[in-house]
């Protein structure tokens, strides 16, 4: 392999894959090669939806690969290269993909090395070493046998030396397959041991080993990723983020915060200067919202959306984003060009919008914090800041100057 890509920014980077629901093989492949003349060959984790797959040992100068039987649940997967060691940056020279009939392993299928459809690699054993293992004695003659005697192959599957089958009798022109599960080492040994009966030896075209993974975790609430989908489709500045936004639980999303419960939920936004600009999108699904939604520092424009005020718990911060408003019936009209018209001055509005700013010099803050808490014991499922800024449009201030809402 020649070409490799390498991840240097995010802790997570994804492969996006549509594909249909059911089994699916996977086969990451990476070459080192010493592409960034340090001589140190990187890991890292390899993630698929949000599961620990493996971790990810490169070699100096040997291709590595991994492959990996998955049942996908939805339309599409996810493949990510998380980082997980400073300096030692994720890369992957080949990603293959391969949808699994469910039926790949039907008794009456014979598949052949060179037309497996499915892509896999088989890994033969060099007949040098076969020969090897072969021995010969020149003063034992084995008489010929009638054609007949020769049919008969019988043997039984042996692990670590404990017999795990029954008697095999491959039939004549057909495939036996054989399924054990075992909890196996690094020591363990898979033997083929002939029957009593049997007067040929065993008998074996392919083996194919699996390690089974932990349980799959269910994923991100569902309500939760619906709302992260809404601003990725209004803010293309979030767009390229894949996979499980919550898990697994060291590589979340950089600007979202997650609870521990098996069901994780998405319980604070942290969009501080991501050059956001626009209208907020509805993502009132994401009731779950209890820490904070950092907005600020954007090009934001528009209404401040009433269902922020139905987070009880939720501290918005939205300062720094000229264009907001409180409502729409506050936001300035726009002209036919499509900037804000600006009513002519008069002394009243060159007096009111320099109100706040007075007010802000002059008003001790014992009166402020009582006019705020009286505020809320009248209005108590809105929140205080969007009335504090429709308090202060009706002192005639300017709330394209920007605005703090904390709650």
């Amino acid at each position: 392999m020649s070409s490799l890509r390498v991840f240097t920014s995010r802790k997570k980077n994804f492969y996006f894959i549509r594909v249909d629901k059911g089994p699916l093989l996977v086969r990451a492949s990476f070459y080192y090669g010493n592409y960034d003349r340090t001589l140190s060959p990187p890991s890292f984790d390899l993630l698929i939806d949000g599961n620990h797959r493996t971790k990810v040992i490169t070699s100096l100068d040997q291709l590595v690969c991994y492959e990996v039987v998955y049942v996908v649940e939805s339309d599409a997967t996810s493949i990510c290269l998380a980082q997980t060691q400073p300096d030692q940056f994720p890369f992957i020279s080949a990603l293959e993909s391969h949808i699994l009939s469910r039926s790949s392993y039907n008794l009456w299928i014979i598949i052949r090395c060179p037309d497996d459809v499915y892509d896999r690699i088989w890994v033969p054993y060099p007949m040098k070493l076969m020969y090897q293992k072969i021995l010969r004695k020149p003063s034992c003659r084995m008489p010929l046998q009638p054609q007949a005697c020769l049919k008969k192959r019988s043997f039984m599957i042996y692990i670590d030396n404990n017999p795990k089958s029954e008697p095999v009798i491959p039939p004549y022109g057909k495939v036996t397959e054989m399924l054990i599960n075992y909890t196996a080492s690094s020591n363990t040994s898979f033997s083929l041991v002939s029957t009593l009966d049997s007067t040929l030896p065993p008998l074996i075209n392919a083996m194919e080993v699996f390690s089974v993974s932990d349980p799959l975790v269910v994923g991100t609430n569902s309500k939760d990723v619906g709302g992260l989908v809404d601003l990725q489709t209004q803010f293309s500045v979030l767009q390229g983020r894949y996979g499980d936004p919550c898990l697994p639980s060291p590589y979340t999303w950089d600007w979202i915060s997650c609870s521990n419960d098996v069901i994780p939920h998405v319980t604070a936004l942290d969009l501080s200067s991501f050059g956001l600009s626009g209208q907020l999108p509805d993502f009132s699904s994401m009731d779950s919202l209890v820490a904070m939604c950092d907005l600020h520092n954007n090009s934001l424009s528009g209404p401040i959306p009433d269902f922020l005020g139905a987070f009880p718990y939720l501290e918005e911060l939205v300062s720094g984003n000229p264009g907001l408003c409180v409502s729409s019936k506050s936001c300035k009209p726009t002209s036919t060009d499509g900037s804000k018209s600006s009513p002519t001055p008069s002394s009243s509005s060159e007096k009111s919008n320099k109100l706040p700013i007075i007010l802000g010099t002059t008003i001790p803050s014992s009166m402020i914090s009582s006019a705020i808490v009286a505020f809320i014991l009248h209005h108590r499922r809105k929140k205080a800041a969007i009335a504090a800024i429709t308090a202060g449009q009706a002192a005639g201030s300017n709330i394209d100057d920007g605005c703090l809402i904390c709650c």
